[in-house]
Protein backbone atom coordinates (compact mmCIF):
# COMPACT_ATOMS: atom_id res chain seq x y z
CA UNK A 1 0.00 0.00 0.00
CA UNK A 2 1.11 3.58 -0.55
CA UNK A 3 1.74 5.56 2.61
CA UNK A 4 -0.11 8.77 3.43
CA UNK A 5 0.37 11.58 5.90
CA UNK A 6 -2.02 9.74 8.22
CA UNK A 7 -0.18 6.42 8.11
CA UNK A 8 3.21 8.08 8.51
CA UNK A 9 1.83 9.98 11.50
CA UNK A 10 0.77 6.80 13.24
CA UNK A 11 4.19 5.23 12.71
CA UNK A 12 6.01 8.28 14.09
CA UNK A 13 3.63 8.57 17.06
CA UNK A 14 4.33 4.94 17.92
CA UNK A 15 8.07 5.50 17.69
CA UNK A 16 8.08 8.58 19.94
CA UNK A 17 5.33 7.17 22.18
CA UNK A 18 3.25 10.33 22.04
CA UNK A 19 -0.26 10.28 20.58
CA UNK A 20 -1.36 13.62 21.99
CA UNK A 21 -3.10 16.08 19.70
CA UNK A 22 -0.43 18.72 20.29
CA UNK A 23 2.33 16.28 19.35
CA UNK A 24 0.38 15.15 16.28
CA UNK A 25 0.37 18.66 14.84
CA UNK A 26 4.12 18.98 15.27
CA UNK A 27 4.79 15.48 13.98
CA UNK A 28 2.82 16.08 10.80
CA UNK A 29 4.84 19.22 10.05
CA UNK A 30 8.06 17.27 10.56
CA UNK A 31 6.81 14.51 8.27
CA UNK A 32 6.12 17.09 5.55
CA UNK A 33 9.59 18.60 6.04
CA UNK A 34 11.24 15.18 5.84
CA UNK A 35 9.21 14.23 2.77
CA UNK A 36 10.28 17.42 0.96
CA UNK A 37 13.89 16.89 2.06
CA UNK A 38 13.97 13.35 0.65
CA UNK A 39 12.48 14.46 -2.67
CA UNK A 40 15.34 16.94 -3.10
CA UNK A 41 17.69 13.97 -3.39
CA UNK A 42 15.58 11.36 -5.18
CA UNK A 43 12.89 13.42 -6.87
CA UNK A 44 14.56 13.02 -10.26
CA UNK A 45 13.99 9.26 -10.00
CA UNK A 46 10.50 9.29 -8.50
CA UNK A 47 9.07 12.26 -10.39
CA UNK A 48 11.11 12.32 -13.57
CA UNK A 49 12.47 15.24 -15.55
CA UNK A 50 10.09 17.87 -16.89
CA UNK A 51 10.87 19.80 -20.05
CA UNK A 52 9.46 22.97 -21.58
CA UNK A 53 10.27 25.51 -24.27
CA UNK A 54 10.17 29.19 -23.39
CA UNK A 55 10.36 32.09 -25.85
CA UNK A 56 13.18 34.56 -25.24
CA UNK A 57 13.09 38.12 -26.53
CA UNK A 58 15.61 40.86 -27.19
CA UNK A 59 14.04 42.93 -24.41
CA UNK A 60 15.10 40.86 -21.39
CA UNK A 61 18.16 39.00 -20.16
CA UNK A 62 15.97 36.31 -18.64
CA UNK A 63 13.04 33.98 -19.25
CA UNK A 64 10.43 32.78 -16.76
CA UNK A 65 9.55 29.07 -17.10
CA UNK A 66 5.95 27.99 -16.61
CA UNK A 67 6.96 25.17 -14.27
CA UNK A 68 8.43 25.75 -10.82
CA UNK A 69 11.59 23.67 -10.49
CA UNK A 70 13.25 22.41 -7.34
CA UNK A 71 16.35 22.10 -9.49
CA UNK A 72 17.14 22.92 -13.10
CA UNK A 73 19.30 20.30 -14.80
CA UNK A 74 19.85 21.79 -18.24
CA UNK A 75 19.18 24.97 -20.19
CA UNK A 76 19.51 24.96 -23.99
CA UNK A 77 19.19 27.74 -26.57
CA UNK A 78 18.61 28.33 -30.24
CA UNK A 79 17.97 31.65 -31.94
CA UNK A 80 15.17 32.47 -34.35
CA UNK A 81 17.25 31.62 -37.43
CA UNK A 82 18.49 28.25 -36.19
CA UNK A 83 16.81 24.93 -35.41
CA UNK A 84 19.50 23.16 -33.37
CA UNK A 85 19.74 23.66 -29.63
CA UNK A 86 23.04 24.44 -27.91
CA UNK A 87 23.45 23.65 -24.23
CA UNK A 88 24.31 26.66 -22.09
CA UNK A 89 26.84 26.37 -19.28
CA UNK A 90 25.72 27.17 -15.77
CA UNK A 91 27.48 29.91 -13.82
CA UNK A 92 26.75 31.72 -10.58
CA UNK A 93 25.32 35.20 -10.30
CA UNK A 94 28.67 36.28 -8.86
CA UNK A 95 30.47 35.00 -11.95
CA UNK A 96 28.11 36.95 -14.17
CA UNK A 97 28.91 40.23 -12.44
CA UNK A 98 32.62 39.44 -12.33
CA UNK A 99 33.03 38.37 -15.97
CA UNK A 100 30.00 39.09 -18.14
CA UNK A 101 28.18 42.18 -16.93
CA UNK A 102 29.71 44.30 -19.72
CA UNK A 103 29.32 41.75 -22.54
CA UNK A 104 27.58 42.89 -25.72
CA UNK A 105 24.32 41.41 -26.93
CA UNK A 106 24.71 38.06 -28.71
CA UNK A 107 23.52 34.48 -28.43
CA UNK A 108 23.64 33.44 -24.75
CA UNK A 109 26.39 31.03 -23.71
CA UNK A 110 25.82 30.89 -19.94
CA UNK A 111 22.93 30.90 -17.50
CA UNK A 112 22.21 31.16 -13.81
CA UNK A 113 19.07 31.00 -11.74
CA UNK A 114 17.58 33.86 -9.75
CA UNK A 115 14.30 32.95 -8.07
CA UNK A 116 11.97 31.50 -10.68
CA UNK A 117 13.83 33.11 -13.59
CA UNK A 118 16.61 31.82 -15.82
CA UNK A 119 19.12 34.61 -16.50
CA UNK A 120 21.60 34.67 -19.38
CA UNK A 121 25.08 36.15 -19.56
CA UNK A 122 23.88 38.55 -22.27
CA UNK A 123 20.71 40.05 -23.66
CA UNK A 124 19.91 37.94 -26.75
CA UNK A 125 20.67 39.75 -30.00
CA UNK A 126 17.77 37.92 -31.66
CA UNK A 127 14.65 36.27 -30.33
CA UNK A 128 15.06 32.59 -29.56
CA UNK A 129 13.79 29.50 -27.81
CA UNK A 130 15.02 28.27 -24.46
CA UNK A 131 14.55 24.63 -23.48
CA UNK A 132 14.48 24.16 -19.72
CA UNK A 133 14.80 20.72 -18.11
CA UNK A 134 14.50 19.95 -14.42
CA UNK A 135 12.63 18.38 -11.53
CA UNK A 136 9.42 20.19 -10.70
CA UNK A 137 8.56 21.21 -7.15
CA UNK A 138 5.97 18.84 -5.70
CA UNK A 139 3.03 19.71 -3.50
CA UNK A 140 3.54 19.06 0.18
CA UNK A 141 2.48 15.65 1.42
CA UNK A 142 -1.25 15.58 2.12
CA UNK A 143 -2.54 12.28 0.82
CA UNK A 144 -0.56 9.66 -1.13
CA UNK A 145 3.23 9.60 -0.82
CA UNK A 146 5.46 9.36 -3.89
CA UNK A 147 8.05 7.53 -1.84
CA UNK A 148 7.85 3.72 -2.23
CA UNK A 149 6.81 1.70 0.81
CA UNK A 150 10.24 0.07 1.05
CA UNK A 151 11.62 3.46 2.09
CA UNK A 152 8.96 4.26 4.68
CA UNK A 153 11.59 3.99 7.41
CA UNK A 154 13.52 6.90 5.89
CA UNK A 155 10.51 9.20 6.28
CA UNK A 156 9.79 7.92 9.78
CA UNK A 157 13.39 8.26 10.97
CA UNK A 158 13.63 11.80 9.61
CA UNK A 159 10.42 12.89 11.30
CA UNK A 160 11.37 11.18 14.58
CA UNK A 161 14.81 12.86 14.53
CA UNK A 162 13.18 16.25 14.04
CA UNK A 163 10.63 15.61 16.79
CA UNK A 164 13.33 14.55 19.24
CA UNK A 165 15.35 17.67 18.42
CA UNK A 166 12.20 19.73 19.03
CA UNK A 167 11.71 17.89 22.33
CA UNK A 168 15.39 18.36 23.33
CA UNK A 169 15.73 14.59 23.59
CA UNK A 170 19.32 13.38 24.15
CA UNK A 171 18.68 10.62 21.60
CA UNK A 172 18.48 13.25 18.83
CA UNK A 173 22.02 12.67 17.45
CA UNK A 174 21.42 8.92 17.30
CA UNK A 175 18.18 9.30 15.33
CA UNK A 176 19.63 11.98 13.08
CA UNK A 177 22.52 9.68 12.28
CA UNK A 178 20.15 6.82 11.49
CA UNK A 179 18.11 9.11 9.23
CA UNK A 180 21.13 10.36 7.33
CA UNK A 181 22.41 6.82 6.92
CA UNK A 182 19.06 5.58 5.65
CA UNK A 183 18.76 8.53 3.27
CA UNK A 184 22.26 7.97 1.90
CA UNK A 185 21.44 4.29 1.33
CA UNK A 186 18.23 5.26 -0.47
CA UNK A 187 20.05 7.70 -2.72
CA UNK A 188 22.71 5.09 -3.45
CA UNK A 189 20.03 2.56 -4.40
CA UNK A 190 18.58 4.91 -7.01
CA UNK A 191 21.95 6.20 -8.20
CA UNK A 192 23.34 2.73 -8.85
CA UNK A 193 20.17 1.46 -10.50
CA UNK A 194 20.36 4.38 -12.98
CA UNK A 195 24.07 5.26 -13.13
CA UNK A 196 23.61 7.97 -15.75
CA UNK A 197 21.80 10.16 -13.24
CA UNK A 198 23.91 10.75 -10.16
CA UNK A 199 22.52 13.17 -7.54
CA UNK A 200 24.88 15.57 -5.79
CA UNK A 201 24.98 14.99 -2.05
CA UNK A 202 26.23 18.43 -1.07
CA UNK A 203 24.85 19.42 2.29
CA UNK A 204 23.34 16.00 3.03
CA UNK A 205 24.82 15.87 6.50
CA UNK A 206 23.45 19.18 7.60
Amino acid sequence: MSQTLTTYTTLVQNEVDDASSSAQTVIQEFIKETYADILKFVGQYLIGIAEEDVTASTSNRYVTPTNTYQNVRKVLWHNATDTDFTELKQITEEEYYARHVNDDTSDPAYWYRNGDKIYFDVVPSTAGTVKVMGVKVQDELVTTSLIPDRYTNVVVLGAVARFKAYDSDPATPEYMGMYQGALQAMVKDYATSKPVLRPKLYGLSR
